[in-house]
C-alpha cells in the first residue's frame, strides 16, 4: 500500500531538513519522529480511522520494543563499569541479553504482533542489536515531549530541534578536538621515548 511509501518520504524529508554530522542517533530519532507525526496527520487528513488507529498501536509497540532494548543497554553499560572479574561480567551479560530476548517473547504475546526480531532473539542478542535500536529509537521519546512543548506547531519543534542538533554537534566537534589533541599528545610522548629531541631534529635536517 501507499502507506509505508508515505512514512519513508516523511522520514527522508526529515533527514533533508535536519542533518547533525556524526550523530546518528539524533538524525534517525528526528527523522522517526516527523515520520510518525507526518504519517499520523496524513492518516487523519486522509480520513482514514482504522489505518491510523493500527498505526498508533504500532507505534506503542515500537517504544515498548524499544524500551526494552534501552533498559538492556543501560544495565550492561553498568555491568561493563562495575570492575567484575571476567567470568563474572560475561555471566552477567549473557543473563541480561537472555533476559531482554524473554521480556520481546512476551511483549509479542501479550499484543499478539510479533516484535520483527525474532531471528536476532533465535540467535542471541548481542550488543551490536542493542545499539543498532538505540540508534534508531533511542531518542524518540525525547523528540515527542520536544514536539508536545511546542503545541504540536512543526514550525517551533523544528525551530527547537535544530537548536538542540547545534549544541549536540558542538559537543561532538569538542569531543573530536580533545581526542585529536590527546592523540598528538601520546604520539610525541612515544616518539620522545624513542629518540631524543636532537635525534629527531638531526633526521630531519639530513
Amino acid at each position: 500500500g501507499e502507506t509505508p511509501l508515505v512514512a519513508t518520504l516523511f522520514h527522508e524529508l526529515a533527514h533533508q531538513l535536519l542533518y547533525v554530522r556524526g550523530d546518528t542517533e539524533f538524525n534517525e530519532a528526528f527523522a522517526m519522529t516527523v515520520e510518525q507525526e507526518g504519517l499520523a496527520r496524513w492518516l487523519a487528513q486522509q480520513q482514514r480511522p482504522a489505518e491510523l488507529d493500527g498505526f498508533l498501536a504500532q507505534r506503542r509497540r515500537q517504544a515498548e520494543i524499544a524500551a526494552i532494548f534501552g533498559v538492556a543497554r543501560a544495565d550492561l553499560a553498568r555491568v561493563y563499569a562495575s570492575g567484575l572479574p571476567a567470568g563474572e561480567l560475561r555471566e552477567r551479560k549473557r543473563a541480561r541479553l537472555e533476559q531482554a530476548g524473554s521480556e520481546l517473547q512476551a511483549q509479542a504475546r501479550a499484543t499478539g504482533v510479533a516484535s520483527g526480531y525474532e531471528a536476532w532473539v533465535g540467535a542471541g542478542l548481542n550488543n551490536a542489536h542493542l545499539a543498532a535500536v538505540s540508534s534508531y529509537q533511542g531518542c524518540v521519546p525525547g523528540f515527542q515531549r520536544l514536539l508536545a512543548e511546542a503545541g504540536g506547531d512543526l514550525r517551533r519543534f523544528y525551530a527547537a530541534a535544530r537548536a538542540l542538533g547545534q549544541e549536540r554537534f558542538a559537543v561532538f566537534v569538542d569531543q573530536i578536538a580533545r581526542r585529536l589533541a590527546a592523540g598528538r599528545g601520546l604520539a610525541r610522548d612515544v616518539v620522545d621515548r624513542i629518540a631524543p629531541e636532537g635525534e629527531i631534529n638531526a633526521e630531519k635536517g639530513s
